[in-house]
């Protein structure tokens, strides 16, 4: 009878779980973007009929209320105060409670220190804690590379259901809605794996997906996702490089960009002087030889020489390179990154940075180096990567200095980086190539213990039930014994997420599920 009562609670179990799999809820999102010293923008979905409320910190009884009526909807706050603390909150009345709510500072006006973020590739619905760890970092802003799921488009629909999965995640919800976001997309939210994005069925889909639903500033060219911004007195420039992107023909090479688009980004490098600093967002890698199709900018040669003869000719020695694409840890001083074919007689050098993923198993596509201070990734488990990069200002030498720390989670930094511009003569005694170790050490306590665990318990299973075989027939017994085998795989292969805390850990095994309902069903059946 006790059998039949656990029987029935597990087979209760899964339907339950099935049904809950099968239904997709949204709650309503909120983040936003386009932050300066006076202004923000957020983008609010399924939050109709409630008003959104801002205010200074120092001062709640001064609230700015804007009604929400559609979704999703564009809420355009200015007239706000540099590097200044604000909160709100979206709720429908006092008496209904608040459907969501966060803060945000501004950004200095004019030269001053800043701090922000970057990374790219989050696994669908990551419920990681490197959420936990950005948050803790306290950034004005942070600039996601691309990738922000890993799901397949294939049809129009599922561009809005990505963003209810990212908003499911509570760890995910609650840094969007307290992190100002720049956003640029990569090959899986662009909804297109392909090299060549103007070829994509979806390309006018996902410009008006972004347009509605992702906070942006201000984009100079029509059909693209081109930015530039100004933060302090460093200019940050987000080039579009995927959606413009075309194949090669028997008269041309491939073009990352439109001609539009390239001669607008040559004209913001050629105001880098301008500045004291010039950041380009680029969601693909820019460092490796020529390559035809590949899905970087070396499978656009020439544009990436034409971009680096105008570095050359304007003498641009303050530029760095934030990167996206290869899930790994990479960092070039600019000894391996100039591609032009003059003569660089003064030493000039762009660092290259990438800080990924955020919440991924690691690669090294896209990655060929070679890289001044290496490259490190792994592909047997998930792994979660970010960057954080200062702007210091240091008054009494009118100096720019900037610190580029790239981290892993729970692990001791990659890269602790730290010069004051310009950037010249940054040589350095050595170049990598990618490590890519398949199991980390830190990582093999959690394997060893899972095999050792399956061995003793399929060992014991099958003596348990050779006894069993005498009190039943040989199908019965040998059915149970099969079912003890896969409960005991189960049990096994999850104990590694138990010894790390779950699936929010760096030792997540990159072959199991990143659900952590499953993985918490899976766990509780193992041990029925």
């Amino acid at each position: 009878q006790e059998s039949g009562n656990v029987q029935s609670l597990m087979f209760l179990w899964i339907i339950v779980y099935v049904l809950l799999g099968c239904v997709q809820f949204s709650w309503g999102s909120v983040w936003f973007g386009a932050l300066t010293d006076t202004s923000v923008t957020f983008k609010v979905r399924d939050l109709t009929d409630h008003t959104l409320s801002i205010w200074d910190a120092s001062t709640p009884s001064l609230e700015h209320l804007y009604p929400l009526s559609i979704s999703p909807q564009t809420v355009i706050v200015s007239n706000l105060t540099a590097q200044t603390q604000y909160k709100y909150e979206i709720r429908r009345s006092l008496e209904n409670g608040v459907a969501a709510s966060g803060a945000f500072r501004t950004v200095p006006y004019g030269k001053a220190s800043f701090k922000f973020g970057f990374g790219s590739g989050a696994a669908t619905g990551s419920s990681s804690y490197i959420w936990d760890h950005l948050n803790a970092e306290n950034l004005d802003f942070f600039i996601h590379l691309g990738n922000l799921h890993y799901s397949d488009i294939h049809k129009k629909s599922d561009f809005q259901k990505v963003i209810d999965d990212t908003f499911a995640s509570t760890p995910q919800a609650t840094f969007y809605s307290n992190t100002s976001i720049v956003y640029t997309w990569g090959p899986y939210d662009y909804g297109f794996l392909g090299t060549y994005g103007s070829k994509s069925p979806f390309r006018a889909t996902a410009l008006g997906w972004y347009e509605s639903n992702i906070p942006h500033y201000e984009k100079p060219l029509k059909g693209n996702i081109a930015q530039a911004f100004t933060i302090g007195n460093v200019r940050f420039i987000m080039p579009d490089l995927r959606s413009e992107a075309t194949a090669p023909t028997n008269r041309n090479e491939a073009h990352i960009m439109s001609e539009s688009q390239m001669s607008w980004l040559l004209s913001e490098l050629g105001q880098a002087q301008n500045y004291h600093m010039v950041v380009l967002i680029s969601s693909r890698a820019w460092i490796g030889e020529a390559q035809e199709e590949a899905d970087a900018w070396y499978g656009f040669a020439e544009d990436r020489q034409k971009i680096s003869d105008f570095i050359i000719d304007h003498s641009i020695k303050n530029m760095i390179i934030l990167g996206g694409g290869p899930n790994a840890l990479i960092f070039d001083s600019g000894e391996n990154s100039n591609y032009s074919n003059q003569v660089n007689k003064e030493g000039l050098f762009v660092p290259v940075v990438h800080a990924s993923p955020l919440d991924r198993w690691g690669d090294t596509v896209g990655a060929p180096g070679p890289y001044s201070h290496g490259c490190y990734t792994t592909s047997a488990h998930y792994i979660e990567n970010y960057g954080v990069f200062e702007v210091m200002e240091v008054l009494p030498r009118n100096e720019t200095c900037i610190r580029i720390t790239v981290k892993t989670v729970n692990r001791k930094d990659f890269l602790n980086w730290t010069k004051c511009l310009p950037f010249l003569d940054l040589q350095s005694e050595s170049s990598y190539g990618c490590e890519n170790p398949f199991i980390p050490p830190w990582i093999w306590l959690n394997y060893f213990t899972a095999v050792v665990l399956f061995v003793i318990f399929v060992v014991c299973s099958i003596r348990l039930h050779l006894e069993q075989k005498k009190k039943s027939t040989k199908i019965v017994a040998i059915s149970l014994c099969c079912f003890a085998i896969v409960t005991t795989a189960l049990l096994c292969g999850t104990f590694p997420l138990v010894l790390s805390n779950d699936q929010k850990s760096p030792g997540r095994p990159s072959f199991l599920p990143s659900d952590g309902k499953l993985l918490l069903f899976l766990y509780v059946v193992s041990l029925l």
